[in-house]
């Protein structure tokens, strides 16, 4: 954090994308992304991108999440992954014929 204006003001930084998970673990909150003090970095990681003029992106960690980021100024938000898309879409179909786990 204390070096972030300083990486967005390199020559070739046209984004930057938070990893919330990765984010909560370096900061020494590991699993709780939504812990007061991580929230508060990723807000000031984002002010510092709107301040630079470089848009900031955010690994999404649900649909409300994912909305409040956007209304709070993220670029790009990522919503879950390939796998996991898969992995829902496959138990969607599986339970609409009737199977149970």
């Amino acid at each position: 954090m204390e070096h972030i204006d300083g990486i967005l003001s390199v020559e070739g930084i046209d984004v930057f994308f938070i990893g919330p998970s990765d984010l909560s673990a370096s900061l020494g909150y590991l699993g709780k992304w939504d812990a007061p003090p991580v929230l508060e970095t990723i807000h000031g990681l984002l002010e510092a991108g709107k301040r630079k003029g470089v848009p900031a992106g955010i690994f999404a960690m649900g649909l409300e999440h994912a909305r409040e980021c956007l209304e709070r100024g993220f670029q790009f938000v990522a919503l879950g992954t390939a796998a996991g898309f898969m992995i829902q879409g496959a138990a969607n179909a599986l339970e609409g014929v009737g199977w149970k786990r």
